[in-house]
């Protein structure tokens, strides 16, 4: 068997992973990189595709295949054809993804005997009676290690045997992998705590069906308004398009005050992809129940076009001379139609947002207990936009003045959550957007508008409401 290979080091934000692949395992079919847990090595980032890139040996020289990836392969800044295999030459600096956001890997030819302690193994193949020594131990300790973790990067990890006898190598490949855990799991992108979860890439976020008590008004508390979840999603840092400033900064602050005053369970997708956003709808539409109330707020760029009379959101992978990757309104409609939750509520904070509602004027009711069972009981399906079919201004996070106070936040962002701050009891959506609409229109030069989404199944008297708890 082979005494060499390749020790490959993966850049992320907060550490660096050693990783050995052996001769054997990169000739022939070769090693597959990306987010999916079927790849061989798997890259733990949003902006990595689930299947990036192949890795392979031939002639001594390492080459790069590009698997069609979202966001591309560079090789020392230079991009690499899709689907064409190219060359990676020791030392150089692979790169998975846009500058800033990928993941970085560098690697260097090496005989198994110098490997630097800790290095990961990617598979058993790398480890033979004849190139190590005591391997049936290690089995013993990598099967021990199986046996108690959660989920590891990736396969084994290996120390000098010449300087630990087998107990306390067991010992310490328990330790280590320990902590390599819980590192792991503290720098993933999906961090979920009892109130909130935060991702960019979200496969499985924690959804239940448990009522929240609130603190009402008695004559309230009859009523059961169901459990509360919102979708956050902020994009700053747009690959192809100029980003923004005041996106992500807008969107935290929403997810803050329907966490701490509102008790929503909250996913936040920030600097998310056209697939992040709508596999997250799709999730939403699998899980969430007739019990259930959803909000989905949107900051950044959006998107008209006359042609079609349609208006577009605008993912950070979105490219303005191709619709590839925009989300239509077509395509947030039918989900949020295909949704079973009983209240859905668009907040949208971008250019050409009110190209999705019905253009057809809500009424707000006096507001009292017959009122609001009436409201409770029904469908509702709507959205509330910062503009109608104009442009909305970022402001590049500078203060901006609304009445005696300054913000940071957009115009249309700081009087919602004004409002939300404010709010003691039960507003609903028509009740909140009679107290956003003069604060907004006077102080910005744009519109907000509020109305039932066309074509969504929305019935008529219903609507979102917001209680504080």
């Amino acid at each position: 068997m082979t005494k060499f290979g390749w020790l490959i080091t993966i850049r992320t934000a907060n550490k660096n992973s050693q990783v050995f692949v052996s001769d054997y395992n990169l000739t022939g079919k070769g090693i597959m990189l990306g987010r999916d847990n079927s790849c061989d090595i798997i890259i733990d980032n949003a902006y990595v595709s689930r299947q990036h890139c192949l890795v392979r040996l031939n002639n001594d020289v390492l080459q790069i295949n590009d698997l069609s990836s979202t966001n591309k392969i560079f090789i020392d800044e230079n991009i690499i054809p899709v689907n064409r295999r190219t060359v990676w030459t020791e030392n150089s600096t692979l790169r998975l993804g846009a500058k800033k956001v990928g993941t970085e890997l560098i690697a260097r030819r090496i005989e198994l005997k110098d490997l630097p302690l800790g290095t990961v193994l990617i598979d058993k193949h790398n480890i033979t009676s004849s190139n190590l020594e005591e391997s049936s131990k290690l089995e013993e300790s990598t099967k021990l290690i199986k046996d108690h973790q959660h989920k590891l990067p990736f396969y084994a990890v290996i120390f000098n045997k010449k300087i630990f006898d087998s107990l306390l190598l067991v010992l310490l490949l328990l330790f280590i992998t320990y902590n390599i855990t819980k590192n792991y799991y503290d720098q993933r992108v999906i961090k979920v705590t009892n109130d909130e979860i935060i991702s960019v890439d979200i496969d499985q976020p924690t959804i239940t069906n448990n009522i929240t008590k609130r603190n009402l008004d008695k004559k309230y508390q009859h009523i059961n308004f169901g459990n509360f979840f919102a979708l956050v999603i902020g994009n700053n840092d747009y690959q192809y398009i100029d980003s923004l400033e005041n996106a992500i900064m807008d969107a935290e602050a929403v997810a803050d005050i329907l966490i701490k005053d509102y008790k929503y369970k909250v996913t936040k997708i920030i600097n998310g992809t056209r697939n992040d956003i709508l596999s997250m709808l799709d999730y939403m539409r699998n899980h969430l129940t007739h019990e259930d109330n959803l909000l989905i707020f949107f900051a950044g760029h959006g998107l008209y076009d006359q042609d079609s009379d349609r208006g577009y959101w605008l993912p950070i992978d979105a490219k303005l001379n191709t619709r590839t990757n925009w989300i239509s309104n077509a395509d947030v409609t039918d989900a949020i139609k295909a949704i079973k939750a009983k209240h859905v509520m668009i907040v949208a904070d971008s250019c050409y947002a009110g190209s999705l509602t019905r253009s057809v004027e809500i009424i707000q009711p006096i507001f009292n207990i017959d009122v609001v069972e009436r409201i409770n009981s029904l469908r509702s399906r709507t959205v509330l936009a910062s503009g109608g079919v104009e442009p909305v201004v970022d402001y590049g996070g500078k203060l901006t003045k609304i009445g005696n106070f300054e913000t940071k936040h957009s115009i249309f962002t700081a009087v919602f959550i004004g409002i939300l701050s404010k709010n003691q009891n039960i507003i609903d959506g028509a009740g909140l957007f009679s107290q956003l609409r003069d604060p907004v229109r006077l102080n910005a030069e744009q519109m907000p508008i509020y109305d039932n989404i066309r074509n969504a199944n929305h019935e008529i008297g219903g609507d979102f409401l917001f209680i504080r708890h």
